[in-house]
């Protein structure tokens, strides 16, 4: 009963969160939403208000030796941005931190490549405000993510991709990191040091990054270009779209179940390019823009569940596909760098993300359609590229050139149980978890993902930074291994899946 009551409340929520959301958008004229985690009244909640926790003590330090003075007196820390996670990684019921405060930025020329910058950053400053810093230095980041309130730290802790052919990683720019110990002690690390491959892509474990130099190259325009297109024709010419494009990136319609076998490789797909150009930015793109997310928020975040209500989920693919074709198809906007990938409106989802070696990718994916076919769940499937360029040790794209493949389906439904099939077909195809978002794995899922001795360096290192588990919660020492108060990690099985990394 408590479930079922649990399962009624999901739409209502959802919907009355995204129409808020929605609002204030407009309002703002689409430059505000809010999407940012907040601590209020003793509670600290992620951006989509489905996990929260009550830490004894929360904190906004200013300075490095206020930081490590707190770090050097806590029994347990944990390190929060926007809250753009979407797993239990940032929670913690002893000493929660933000870095808000530690947001400078210095900005110089690169020595090494004329043109280029080195900016000095405080790991607490959000995407959003050092795209602004770097415009005024004519420089910018040469991949970004799709949202922009994250902090710096949040985004070195998951090493962000985005989706590119030449560049896919923040974690390439990254020259150094300046790290606080369990201990409350700064050393600065850099490429060829265990700790600073483990602290990019470690969750926070690895101490807390409180500062980073980063390479940022001259600035630079993109033009946006949305087409509708057959999927056999995508997947048959994918090859020669990687490498035309200089950013690419596709959304399939999953679990539409009343379609024919004989019209699933017709079935349109939203392919989405980016491409660098010398043309200046539209002066109309602000406006396109609120436009474009205002009608991905009425599809996804409202009209998507109505139409699972009342059975008429491929009517609304098949309409919404075809409204793309018409008022999208051959049109192209030009951004600036910063403004090429970004987005402010979503409606409130859930993710889960693994990164596969490329050859796999349409395998995968035929499974992947297969299982939202026969639970009926339908959902938006992304699938973005990245070239083999992370510095990580774990990361969903290290070692190989990467396909990702995403579920984001609305949380007016549960997730859980398509989320952990999902899975379990991601380690069949030798898939690595992106950890800033939902992953069922344990530490032994983990050795055979990665296999056992990256997990051994990662731990060592993480052991030199913490030795007493300071840093790790439930979730991070579950996933990675380590111990949290004398404790094991409780149990969470994944159903059908067995962890190894294998081809299909």
């Amino acid at each position: 009963m408590r479930r079922r009551l649990r399962d009624l409340t999901r739409i209502p929520k959802t919907w009355a969160i995204n129409t808020a959301n929605s609002t204030v958008f407009v309002l703002s004229g689409g430059r505000r939403v809010l999407h940012e985690g907040r601590y209020r009244r003793g509670r600290w909640s992620d951006w989509n208000r489905a996990f929260s926790c009550r830490p004894r003590r929360y904190a906004e330090p200013s300075s490095e030796e206020e930081l490590c003075r707190l770090l050097a007196q806590a029994d347990k820390v944990r390190v929060v941005g926007a809250g753009h996670s979407f797993n239990r990684a940032p929670l913690s019921d002893g000493l929660l931190l933000s870095l808000d405060r530690i947001n400078q930025v210095a900005v110089r020329d690169d020595p090494a490549q004329p043109g280029w910058k080195i900016a000095a950053v405080g790991a607490g400053i959000r995407l959003r405000d050092l795209n602004r810093v770097l415009v005024r230095h004519g420089a910018a980041l040469p991949v970004a993510g799709s949202t922009n309130p994250q902090s710096i730290g949040g985004l070195i802790a998951t090493d962000l991709h985005g989706t590119g052919r030449d560049h896919g990683f923040l974690s390439e720019v990254v020259l150094s990191l300046r790290l606080v110990d369990a201990h409350g002690r700064v050393t600065t690390v850099r490429p060829g040091d265990d700790v600073f491959h483990a602290a990019i892509g470690g969750a926070g474990t690895c101490g807390v990054v409180i500062g980073a130099e980063l390479r940022c190259c001259p600035a630079y325009n993109l033009s946006k270009a949305v087409k509708v297109v057959p999927r056999r024709w995508a997947e048959a010419n994918l090859d020669a779209l990687l490498e035309e494009n200089t950013h690419l990136s596709f959304y399939y319609f999953g679990g539409l179940g009343r379609s024919r076998p004989q019209e699933r490789h017709v079935a349109p797909v939203r392919m989405n390019k980016w491409n660098r150009t010398i043309d200046p930015p539209d002066r109309g793109r602000q406006l396109i823009k609120v436009l474009d997310e205002l009608f991905d928020m009425i599809f996804s975040g409202h009209l998507m569940g109505l139409a699972r209500v009342l059975h008429a989920t491929d009517w609304l693919a098949r309409m919404t596909m075809g409204l793309y074709a018409l008022t999208v198809n051959h049109r192209a906007v030009v951004y600036p760098a910063e403004e090429g990938f970004a987005r402010l409106l979503y409606f409130r989802h859930d993710e889960i993300e693994y990164g596969i070696a490329r050859e796999h990718l349409q395998a995968c994916l035929e499974d992947v359609h297969a299982l939202l076919r026969a639970r009926r769940y339908p959902t938006i499937i992304e699938v973005r590229f990245t070239p083999n360029a992370s510095q990580a040790l774990l990361g969903p794209g290290v070692g190989r050139p990467t396909a990702y493949v995403q579920l984001a389906p609305s949380l007016s439904r549960a997730t859980d149980p398509i989320f952990r099939e999902f899975e379990a077909i991601m380690l069949r195809y030798g898939g690595q978890p992106h950890l800033g978002k939902k992953t069922y794995l344990e530490r032994e899922h983990m050795d055979a993902t990665y296999g056992v001795e990256t997990m051994e360096r990662f731990r060592a290192a993480r052991h030199a930074q913490d030795p007493s588990g300071k840093f790790l919660n439930e979730f991070t020492q579950r996933v990675l291994g380590g111990v949290v108060d004398g404790r094991p990690a409780p149990d969470a099985r994944i159903g059908g899946a067995t962890g190894h990394r294998q081809g299909p």
